[in-house]
């Protein structure tokens, strides 16, 4: 009884049925180093964060808008159904014919304990016309149009990044009007500055010239307020990403830096160049943003989260390894030996994550892959009293964490190479194993691999 049963044990199939259970319980431990990454990455947003807080977070400019009050009869029935006529006061909004943004952002890396994050500041100058507002644009005759209370609004997503008082050159003056904080109360939602400007009903077109110094991190963005809008923006950071609803129409990216320039006619964003009611335009235009982001390369945290996404292929391809090995050679490996094979294939994910906090992603796999190449391959070659096994599985595990160092660095092309080494483990364990008598507790030939015992 005692050998049928040990036949039972070393018996291929059920051997590797009992392999291909380890592989998916791996998963539980896999499991518990993916919280860690996410515990990790929000500490990295919360240091973000509390930088944010004291220099400026992302930035949107999202105009100018030119806000004029207004009053309208409107018929309305009182408490008995009579119907009486009331005038009500609103705010029209209109944007500007043309509008000009130029942006110079120098950025620079603010430390939060090991976690890096890009602010920037940026000298941005805005400029073009507005034409003369035509309520009769907006479908309707106003009782009467309050020019005297005409603002100019501009919202500015942070307002803390503002690091100097702003004002606005309107028409022919040459004196700047000074802005006052927030916008009006129908856009309590958004955050902004408004300037006080002239204007009268017999009115022309208005020139508008505005110099903001600004504070931010991440991306700075620019929405298409104007009829035609034109944004240019250079800086000194050389790996911009740029973002948003248009994309430039000609960009130019060194090592010193970045030049970029966009060009949008009013038509490409669906919004009308005035409202009756100023949250119409608001939101539209923050829908019709644009600009560049102050991309940081290393990206370490998705790189980790990815290798997590592949480890139960490649753990199952390891354990694969261990299991033809032991098929072949007639060589015996405990289930307690597979769990601290994987156990170390789990660490090494472990490893990856802290020391790519510290030193970078690329050396922290080279670190962590190397020490668990050598550690599972020493812990072979004393578990199997063979050399030679050991230098297998030293070559496969090498291969194994090359593939997947490719398939983390070549995201265009990770589906066709993760396909094709699923493919090619398939083959070759087919291959290898077609003389295997999987109900038998040896193969019938393990002669010509290689991995007969020493």
């Amino acid at each position: 009884m005692a050998i049928l049963s040990d036949a039972v044990a070393r018996a291929p199939g059920l051997k590797f049925l009992f392999v291909a259970l380890i592989s998916i319980a791996m998963s539980v431990p896999l499991f518990f180093v993916f919280i860690a990454l996410m515990d990790r990455q929000e500490y990295a947003r919360t240091a973000a964060e509390d930088i944010a807080r004291g220099w400026g977070g992302s930035q949107t400019i999202g105009g100018p808008v030119l806000a004029i009050p207004y009053v309208v009869a409107e018929s309305q029935r009182n408490a008995d159904g009579v119907a009486t006529t009331v005038d009500v006061r609103r705010v029209a909004v209109f944007l500007p014919k043309f509008l000009k943004a130029e942006a110079d952002t120098q950025t620079q890396t603010r430390s939060r304990g090991i976690f890096d994050v890009n602010v920037y500041t940026a000298d941005i100058l805005l400029s073009g016309t507005f034409g003369a507002p035509d309520f009769h644009e907006l479908g309707f005759t106003p009782k009467s149009i309050d020019w005297e209370q005409a603002l100019l609004l501009l919202p500015v997503s942070d307002l803390q990044g503002l690091s100097e008082n702003v004002s606005v050159i309107w028409g022919a003056g040459k004196s700047g009007v000074p802005f006052r904080p927030g916008l009006l109360a129908e856009l309590a939602a958004y955050s902004g500055i408004n300037a006080r400007v002239a204007l009268t009903a017999s009115g022309g077109e208005t020139p508008f010239s505005i110099a903001v110094k600004l504070r931010g991190a991440s991306d700075l963005q620019f929405s298409a307020a104007g009829e035609t809008t034109e944004v240019t923006a250079k800086g000194n950071w050389p790996h911009p990403s740029f973002q948003g609803n248009f994309l430039p129409v000609t960009r130019e990216i060194t090592a010193a830096g970045f030049t970029a320039a966009w060009k949008v006619p009013h038509l490409a964003r669906n919004l009308p160049q005035a409202s009756p009611t100023p949250d119409t335009v608001l939101g539209g235009l923050t829908s019709a943003s644009f600009g560049v982001s102050f991309f940081q390369p290393v990206k370490f945290y998705l790189l980790v989260e990815r290798a997590l996404k592949y480890a139960i292929l490649f753990i199952g391809l390891a354990f694969l390894s261990f299991f033809l090995i032991e098929t072949l050679s007639g060589s015996r490996i405990h289930g307690v030996q597979y769990l601290l094979i994987g156990g170390a294939q789990v660490v090494f994910y472990l490893l990856l994550l802290s020391l790519a906090e510290q030193i970078g992603f690329d050396l922290a796999y080279l670190a962590a892959a190397s020490a668990t190449v050598l550690l599972i391959s020493f812990y072979a070659w004393s578990a199997l009293k063979s050399s030679a096994q050991g230098l297998i599985v030293f070559g496969v595990l090498s291969v194994l964490y090359a593939l997947l160092f490719l398939l983390l660095k070549q995201e265009d092309y990770a589906l066709v190479i993760g396909a094709s080494a699923a493919f090619a483990a398939i083959a070759v364990t087919m291959y290898v194993t077609r003389n295997v008598d999987w109900y038998q507790s040896k193969p019938k030939s393990a002669v010509g691999f290689g991995l007969n015992r020493e």
